[in-house]
């Protein structure tokens, strides 16, 4: 009984003591976030997320009328991939992974089409209107070009409209045909158009196809191929038709499964089997 009994008392004692590991690592916790929020915050003071990107009088001009289409920084005026932070579409990739068949395709504009700097050089290109550049925004300094409208101007930048330019889904060739094709939606993963044709006829688009885009014709899936490189097109016949093109990541379905049956794994090994009766 004595031999239980110091048993007992020394598990208590265990218990005890990790109970009171576990406390003082939640108290230590404690002090240092009072620390750093309190003490230090004149030392450390936080910034809004204004105070890293901050919307210029010209970002907000294009905010407001950029619309479904894209634009093109030239200078420094705006860096590659910081559009996508205002909501913006733009024609240039900073990434050191970024496909090569998408900046060799802009190599006629580019300085550069390994350099992790994207950065155009030419201020006008049929480039733009195939990939639907419809605002420029160039150094303060710029002077207009043919087909360029000046629509904002300000101390920092200028920002020009392009005359011609065509929609993120569009039918090549005249347009006296007798097919028309409405844009409905245009998102970062969706873009939706209404297609009337008079005959079979080819979709294009300025969507780099990176085997992700899926096209639905009337909700259902539609073969589909590339075009103008390496962007994603279809065939369409005759008629009126809804038209979807959809992203989804390429293997995002089987590593969710795959996630989902991790999961499961772990949620059941954690499970404590039943004992068994002596």
């Amino acid at each position: 009984e004595g031999g239980a009994g110091e048993e007992g008392r020394g598990g208590e004692g265990f218990g005890g003591r990790t109970a009171w590991r576990t406390r003082s690592l939640w108290i230590l916790s404690a002090v240092a976030a009072v620390e750093l929020l309190v003490l230090h915050r004149p030392a450390n003071p936080s910034l809004p997320r204004e105070g890293f990107y901050p919307v210029t009088p010209a970002i907000r001009f294009l905010q407001a009328n950029a619309g479904g289409f894209r634009i093109a920084g030239l200078g420094d005026r705006l860096l590659p991939n910081a559009a996508a932070v205002y909501g913006l579409a733009d024609i240039r990739i900073s990434n050191p992974f970024k496909p090569f068949s998408y900046v060799q395709t802009l190599a006629p504009v580019s300085a550069s089409v390994r350099s992790t700097d994207h950065r155009l050089v030419k201020a006008e290109h049929p480039l733009y209107r195939l990939l639907g550049v419809r605002y420029v925004l160039a150094p303060p300094k710029t002077k207009s070009t043919s087909g360029w409208r000046a629509v904002f101007r300000d101390p920092t930048a200028r920002v020009f409209e392009r005359q011609e330019v065509l929609s993120r889904l569009f039918l090549p060739g005249p347009a006296e045909t007798g097919s028309t094709l409405e844009i409905l939606a245009i998102e970062p993963a969706r873009v939706a158009a209404r297609a009337f044709l008079a005959e079979k006829r080819l979709l294009a688009s300025s969507v780099y196809q990176d085997g992700g885009w899926t096209l639905l014709l009337d909700g259902l899936p539609h073969p589909s191929i590339t075009a103008n490189g390496p962007f994603a097109a279809a065939w369409l016949p005759a008629g009126e038709h809804r038209v979807d093109l959809l992203y989804r990541e390429p293997g995002l379905l089987p590593g969710l499964a795959l996630a989902a049956a991790a999961m499961a794994g772990l949620v059941l090994k954690s499970i404590p089997l039943p004992r068994k009766k002596e």
